[in-house]
């Protein structure tokens, strides 16, 4: 038989194939990327299941718990020690006796020989007393075992006739009383018996103690049960009813009180602790499965969201960065909660898992951004609730505080408003403390005393250490933080400083340019802080070469003297210089991005224009390269604001007789050039945010330049004043220098 050479074939391609794709795998893989990504999931895991863990204890029945003990998790388990008080119910339930009834008779037949021993020796007149004595211990040992004393056998061979027989009389009542009930052979009835016989007693002989006292010591030796324990049928009994007992099981749900500090450790105590691993220290296998499955899935959907929709793109800085926060803050929550293990309860242990929460939700935040912060604050507090015992308070409280610290953060616009940040988280954070304190009925003691003091020491912690890790990446990722932008806002730096002296006009406009743009990031929910600080320092470029600059001349204008293209270069240069400077001042790389990319791509037109005129004959496609910006084009949405603030300031400056017709105009044509030209192509501004901008960017102007605007009434009122009031009203026509501002060389330059 011939072998099949196709099909062997093609299993050696199959498998090679495969070898390669496997290389391929190998080869691709960025394993640094993947080395931290496990390195972040075990430091959750671990820290998440040492807190789901049970703490190990060693107390005993009769113990008193140090603790409270809240079950972290749910379980059932079999009830022995009710199963067995359901048995020994059964037991004592199930006993059975004999009935003995010659026992009341042979009980009164002692009395009454006791009695005649008494009375033989009372009328022995040959004896003396010691005698006498002597020989009744000798004769009553059989019934009394030697419980009469000598002094009590004395007192009744002297008491008078009518004593004795009285005595003899009421042992006889009170025997026959006695036994007429049950008198079972069981130590707790033998004890009920002596109480009742002491009360008879002590009724019959009301004034006599001494004799009272002598005849219960006689009857309590004489009366015997009537009731014979049955060990056999016992037995039998109790057997059958055990059988119909069915065993019990018990769960504990989590987050259930097993027992309380201050309890006593009993034997349904104990079993309900050793169903819950409390004496072990060890939880199911399947519990710690689920908090890996759900830390793995929470980190895919964070990373796969960041890589996404954040600046990090495909970055291994970014997941580094994410990485380093989650474990460092995951570290310092479990070393925290440790160091406090011994004195905390659950409850207060939550409160600090909390507090790091908040402390990565702020992180988060200036980081990455908003919608990150959201996803990593919701994974996390539904985990720490979770590991905590399901307490859906801690869940709620975390999250909410959370959205609102990273409301606060979003806010920051100067150092002051860091006290605003704890303010906030504060007050949000009390009010859900008292809400679900009332919720769950505890006390308004409780609430203040266990909950409150410590909200009032955890938030300013959450808030410090932001800032303090906020402040450590920022230098070792070269991030932008609010920090770092409100320390760049101070006009005292020495950079903003130089530029207000050696380029004011080039100042003046970068502090108008920034209320411009501000306000256009506020209107649309950009970042307004950045864009301000970019604002700031856009033009800081121009300070090589400051008199080349419209803003900073003063009725000379060096260009005239120089030809377009020259001119152009130097206009443009101030982008390169605005790089190196910042660079050499350390500015951030978002600063720098925004001195690069504000002017895109745009053309010097003032001067491209000068050139065209005179060389009519050049290839225009080929000399316009040489007159635009080198770019990029704008990439964010801070960038485009400051990019259409940036020109539209530039071009309010050459209206003259403002009106707000005009300025709406103005702007309306340097929005529609900027996009006409392609500058907002890369940008992720909307429709939307432009038309929101524009009408920001008029009121804006319309303020600056509310001094020197003429409205339409008022223009018309001036003509008439001039003599030109007829019955037709004056037409508002478009100046010349709306129509031509994007030609402009005070906008360009």
């Amino acid at each position: 038989m011939k072998p099949n050479i196709k099909k062997s074939f093609s299993r050696r391609h199959i498998k090679k194939n495969k070898i390669n794709l496997f290389h391929t795998f190998i080869k691709n893989t960025d394993w640094s990327k993947v080395f931290m990504s496990i390195l972040t999931i075990a430091v959750v895991t671990f820290v998440s299941a040492y807190y789901y863990l049970p703490n190990k204890v060693s107390w005993k029945i009769g113990d008193t718990s140090t603790k409270t003990i809240i079950a972290k998790s749910s379980a059932t388990y079999r009830d022995t020690y009710s199963e067995n008080i359901l048995k020994n119910q059964a037991n004592a339930n199930d006993i059975v006796y004999d009935y003995v009834p010659e026992a009341k008779d042979k009980s009164m037949s002692n009395v009454n020989l006791i009695f005649a021993a008494l009375l033989n020796e009372r009328k022995n007149e040959t004896s003396n007393s010691a005698e006498k004595i002597k020989t009744l211990q000798i004769s009553l040992l059989r019934y009394v075992k030697g419980d009469l004393s000598d002094k009590s056998i004395y007192t009744l061979l002297s008491i008078s006739d009518e004593d004795f027989y009285m005595l003899k009389e009421n042992a006889l009542l009170i025997t026959s009383s006695i036994m007429l009930g049950e008198v079972k052979e069981d130590i707790y009835c033998m004890r009920q018996m002596q109480s009742d016989l002491k009360k008879e007693v002590d009724k019959a002989f009301n004034q006599k103690s001494e004799l009272g006292n002598i005849c219960y010591q006689i009857l309590l030796n004489v009366i015997k049960p009537n009731m014979i324990y049955n060990k056999e049928k016992t037995d039998e009994a109790i057997a059958k009813r055990q059988k119909d007992i069915k065993p019990i099981f018990k769960t504990i749900r989590t987050g259930d009180v097993v027992v309380r500090q201050g309890d006593m450790i009993t034997p349904g105590t104990k079993e309900s602790l050793e169903a819950i691993g409390i004496y072990t220290g060890k939880a199911k296998y399947e519990h710690i499965l689920s908090i890996f499955l759900y830390v793995l899935l929470a980190f895919m959907l964070v990373v796969i969201y960041i890589n996404q929709f954040s600046n990090f793109k495909n970055d291994k800085k970014g997941l580094l960065l994410l990485c380093l926060i989650i474990v460092v803050n995951f570290l310092l929550f479990f070393i925290t909660g440790t160091m406090f293990e011994s004195t905390f309860d659950l409850t207060k242990t939550s409160y600090i898992g909390a507090m790091w929460l908040i402390s990565i939700a702020m992180l988060i935040f200036v980081l990455f951004g908003k919608q990150a912060a959201w996803i990593v604050l919701i994974l996390l507090s539904i985990l720490l609730a979770y590991i905590m015992g399901n307490d859906t308070r801690i869940a709620a409280v975390s999250i909410i505080t959370g959205i609102s610290a990273i409301y606060a953060v979003s806010k920051i616009r100067s150092r002051s408003d860091i006290i605003n940040v704890y303010i906030i988280i504060m007050l949000i954070t009390f009010l859900q403390v008292v809400i679900y304190g009332l919720i769950y009925n505890d006390s308004i003691k409780i609430i203040f005393n266990e909950y409150v003091k410590w909200e009032v020491l955890i938030i300013p912690i959450s808030t410090f250490m932001f800032m303090l890790f906020s402040s450590i990446f920022e230098k070792l990722f070269d991030i932008t933080t609010p920090m770092r932008l409100i320390e760049l806002s101070d006009t005292n730096l020495p950079l903003l400083k130089r530029l207000a002296i050696e380029a004011p006009g080039t100042y003046a406009h970068s502090i108008t340019v920034a209320h411009i743009a501000e306000a256009g990031a506020d209107a649309i929910g950009a970042d307004s802080l950045m864009t301000r600080i970019g604002a700031y320092y856009h033009d800081i470029g121009k300070l090589n070469q400051p008199q080349y600059f419209s803003e900073n001349q003063y009725g000379i204008n060096v260009h005239d003297e120089l030809n377009p293209t020259l001119s152009s270069m130097i206009i443009q240069s101030h982008i390169k210089n605005g790089i190196d400077l910042a660079f050499e001042h350390k500015l951030p790389q978002t600063v720098i991005d925004t001195i690069m990319q504000h002017h895109g791509t745009s053309l010097v037109a003032y001067f491209y224009n000068q050139f065209a005129e005179t060389n009519v004959h050049s290839s225009s496609l080929a000399i316009e390269e040489q007159f635009r910006y080198p770019g990029p084009k704008v990439q964010t949405k801070e960038a485009g604001i400051l990019m259409l603030a940036d020109s539209v300031e530039a071009a309010s400056r050459s209206l003259k007789d403002p009106t707000i017709t005009k300025i709406e105009t103005l702007v309306n044509n340097i929005v529609t050039g900027k996009i006409i030209d392609g500058q907002l192509n890369e940008c992720p501004l909307t429709l939307r945010d432009i038309n929101t901008m524009k009408s920001s960017f008029v009121k804006t102007i319309s303020h600056l330049l509310h001094s020197r605007i003429a409205y339409p009434e008022q223009i018309k009122e001036k003509e008439v004043i001039d003599g030109n009031s007829n019955n037709q009203q004056p037409e508002i026509k478009e100046p010349e220098e709306i129509k031509d501002s994007s030609n402009s060389y005070t906008e360009k330059s």
